[in-house]
């Protein structure tokens, strides 16, 4: 319950503003920050083998503007493999601010997006920002357990 209500009120002041990241190690950061640059190169590989390794059994994904939640690693991933045959695309993300809990992190994240249709098409280009939320598996790995 502890670990919900951090997420909670952390996805809320993320969603705010700007506040000054509380201090967490340098390992961890660096580690979740790995792991979002490993998602990006699995993403622009169009890779969902690699892709799964980087997101959590239960993860989420709320794509607010469409409406559109996808629950599950499996289910992400299968919808992930649609995208990834119906375009091509170029994706980067970078953490503006990290606030780290224990075995759960919440990134405010920029990213940019490139897409063309494999059946071809207009280019298109989009930028923004959101919000993830990670966790520290058994292994010591960080994984996303839920973005927008």
């Amino acid at each position: 319950m502890r670990n919900m209500i951090f997420l909670v009120v952390a996805l809320a002041v993320g969603c705010q503003g700007s506040l000054p990241a509380p201090p967490s190690t340098d390992d961890d950061e660096a580690a979740i920050r790995q792991a979002m640059l490993g998602f990006d190169s699995a993403w622009n590989a169009r890779d969902t083998v690699a892709l799964r390794e980087y997101v959590e059994e239960g993860a989420v994904q709320v794509l607010t503007g469409q409406g559109q939640v996808t629950q599950g690693r499996s289910a992400m991933l299968a919808a992930w493999a649609d995208y990834f045959e119906r375009f091509h695309s170029e994706y980067h993300m970078t953490a503006q601010q990290l606030w780290i809990s224990g075995d759960l992190a919440v990134v405010v994240e920029s990213d940019s997006i490139t897409a063309s249709p494999v059946a071809g098409g207009d280019t298109t280009r989009a930028a923004g920002k959101g919000l993830m939320a990670f966790r520290r598996g058994s292994d010591g790995r960080w994984r996303l357990l839920a973005t927008n």
